[in-house]
Parts: C-alpha cells; structure tokens; sequence
C-alpha cells in the first residue's frame, strides 16, 4: 500500500523534516526508514496510514496497563523537562505561526 501510494505521488515533492528530538530517539533505522518514506506521501494517504497503524495498535493485544505505564512515564518525562533548564516555555502564537509555516 505504501509503495503504490508513493508510485502515485511521484511527481509530489515534499521535503522530509528533520527527525529530532524526543520522539524518535528510540525509532529503529527500519522504523526511520518507512517514516522518511511515509512523510513523502500525500496528506490524504498519510491520514490513511496513520489511522491504519492507531488501529493496528488495538489490535496487537496491548493491555490497557501497560499503555498506561508508556504514558505515565512520558508525562513524567515531558515535566521534568519543563522543569530544567532543557526546555523554553513559548507562548501559542509562536506555536501557530510555527504550524502555519510547515503548511506553506
């Protein structure tokens, strides 16, 4: 599916942002890989995929605690990040305006 989406939007050229910080520092290169390849697509067969993989999650057999452990410590993490020096409050202007200009 991905394959046949990419052959559709050969022509479509979107630049692949850089992968860094928190989220994918423990991405496998395989993993790496088909996210470059993926972020290529259109926003239409992305959407496809992302819903596609969000429902594959519930159906892998993950019980709920243990999707709740990931989160919990997530939470924790984003908030001892916020309490060190690591991170800079913005406010949410600076965040739409930074959105609005990955759209254009």
């Amino acid at each position: 599916m991905v394959k046949e989406a990419a052959a559709r939007s050969a022509s479509h050229d979107t630049a692949v942002p850089a992968l860094a910080g928190p989220y994918d520092r423990r991405m496998t290169d395989a993993a790496e890989a088909l996210l470059r390849q993926a972020l290529r697509l259109p926003a239409e067969d992305r959407a496809l995929l992302v819903s596609g993989l969000l429902a594959s999650l519930d159906d892998d057999g993950a019980d709920d605690d243990s999707i709740e452990d990931l989160w919990s410590s997530e939470t924790e993490r984003r908030a001892r990040t916020m309490e060190s020096v690591e991170a800079t409050p913005v406010g949410w202007d600076h965040v739409t305006t930074r959105i609005d200009g990955g759209r254009s």
